[in-house]
């Protein structure tokens, strides 16, 4: 699985992931797929040591990794970033609105300006 994007100063970032890089094995597991790595990484908690092996340049890397609970506000800016939307606080302002979230804003030329 590639490596798109390492956030400054967080966990990966400390342990010298790179972009670029190929995860191949996450803690003892293989990984070809997002669901792969998924699955992998929910074997973990917080404080614990992934041992990930890389693939860097053609040649294979170990690292120790100690994961970090992700802060909310982040996952918000990813949210963003990435897919180009902005959500807050569904409002309720009739009997037939559920809670949840509601989309603010739609950054234009973003993926979610493209699926409408």
């Amino acid at each position: 699985m590639l490596v798109s994007d390492v956030y400054g100063n967080g966990p990966a970032d400390r342990a010298g992931v790179k972009r670029g890089d190929v995860i191949l094995v996450v803690g003892g597991a293989s990984v070809a797929t997002l669901s792969d790595y998924q699955d992998a990484l929910a074997e973990f908690t917080t404080g614990d040591r992934i041992t990930l092996k890389l693939s860097r340049r053609g040649k294979e890397i170990s690292l120790q990794v100690q994961p970090a609970s992700f802060p909310p506000e982040l996952a918000l800016e990813t949210v963003y970033r990435r897919l180009g939307i902005k959500v807050g606080e569904a409002r309720k302002g009739n009997a037939q609105q559920r809670s949840g979230v509601s989309v603010e804003e739609v950054k234009q030329d973003s993926e979610a300006a493209r699926i409408g």
